[in-house]
């Protein structure tokens, strides 16, 4: 997913911000040595790349592209 679809999604919210901006960045359980609220950015972020990556119209995209440009 794009910067700026998560940046959308933090609504404004500095921290939330911050933690979705350096998302992937942040590797397995290292979001926990931050803040509280960037934490939750960083969670947010990888929550939202879950459901946008395992979505059926995702994957029907992919396969599709796939298919046809390998």
């Amino acid at each position: 997913m794009n910067y700026l679809a998560h940046l959308f999604l933090a609504a404004g919210h500095k921290e939330l911000t911050i933690g979705n901006f350096i998302a992937d960045q942040v590797k397995g359980s290292r979001y926990k040595a931050y803040p509280y609220a960037i934490a939750q950015g960083i969670v947010m972020h990888r929550s939202t790349d879950y459901f946008s990556d395992t979505h059926p119209f995702y994957l029907k995209s992919v396969h599709r592209l796939t298919a046809e440009h390998g």
